[in-house]
C-alpha cells in the first residue's frame, strides 16, 4: 500500500498513533494461563492486552500484537515499532497517550529515527516540570546520553493544562498545531471502538491459544 507514496501524509508525515487495549476472553483456565488474568473478589477473569499502530489519515492498521495481560505497553508498543522498521520507515510520526513517557522511551524513539508527540502526566519527570514557558526546547539526561525534546503547555476548554513532548523541534509547528495534532490521536480510541462492536472483535470461535490469536489477526 505505501509502496508508490501515493497515501495521505499530514504535512509530509506518515500519521498514526500506538495504544493498548484490554480484551475479555473466554473464561478459561487454558487462556488464563496462556494470556493472563485479573483478579477480583476471588475471582480471576482472562484477559489479554492489545496494542497496534494505527494510520490515522488512511484508516490503517499496519502492525497490531496481542500479548500476555501483564505485558507493558511500552515493551509492546517497542515491538511494533521494531516491526514498523522493518517494513519501512515513511518519515513517521506517532502520537502516544500519557502512558508512554519515559526517559529510555525517548532515547529509543530517537534512535529509532521516529518523530513523535506524547502527552505527559503532572509531575513526571524534572526538566519537563521546570520547562514553565509554553514552548521550550529542554535536555533529557538518559544514562551517558542527552537528548532535545520540545516541551509544549496549553489549557484546555476545560481549564486543565495538558503538557505534550515532541521530538519535532521545526519552529513552524505552533502550539495551536500541536494541540490540534494530539487531538487526532483519538482516531485509534473510536477505531478500537469499531473493532470491538462493529467487528466483534472479542467474540472469538475457539478456546486455544492459536484460535484466540487467529481471530484477533484476522480482525485487526
Amino acid at each position: 500500500y505505501y509502496g508508490d507514496d501515493d497515501y495521505k501524509t499530514f504535512n509530509g508525515y506518515r500519521l498514526s498513533a500506538i495504544d493498548a487495549s484490554l480484551l475479555e476472553l473466554n473464561n478459561s483456565e487454558r487462556l488464563r494461563n496462556a494470556f493472563g488474568y485479573s483478579e477480583s473478589k476471588n475471582v480471576k477473569l482472562a484477559r489479554a492486552k492489545a496494542s497496534c499502530i494505527y494510520d490515522l489519515e488512511n484508516d490503517m492498521v499496519i502492525t497490531s500484537k496481542i500479548a500476555s495481560y501483564f505485558t507493558g505497553e511500552r515493551e509492546i508498543a517497542i515491538d511494533l515499532i521494531e516491526k514498523l522498521k522493518q517494513m519501512g520507515l515513511k518519515n513517521d510520526l506517532i502520537l502516544f497517550d500519557r502512558g508512554y513517557p519515559s526517559r529510555q522511551f525517548f532515547a529509543y524513539l530517537e534512535g529509532s529515527e521516529v518523530n513523535y508527540l506524547m502527552r505527559v502526566k503532572n509531575q513526571s519527570m524534572k526538566e519537563v516540570n521546570e520547562a514553565m514557558e509554553p514552548d521550550q526546547i529542554v535536555q533529557i539526561n538518559v544514562g551517558k546520553e542527552t537528548i532535545k525534546v520540545r516541551v509544549v503547555r496549553f489549557m484546555l476548554d476545560s481549564g486543565v493544562e495538558e503538557v505534550l513532548v515532541t521530538n519535532l523541534l521545526d519552529e513552524s509547528f505552533s502550539i495551536q498545531q500541536f494541540k490540534a495534532l494530539y487531538f487526532r490521536r483519538w482516531g485509534i480510541e473510536v477505531k478500537y471502538d469499531e473493532l470491538k462492536n462493529k467487528l466483534q472483535l472479542q467474540n472469538f470461535t475457539g478456546d486455544t491459544k492459536i484460535a484466540f490469536e487467529q481471530d484477533f489477526y484476522a480482525s485487526m
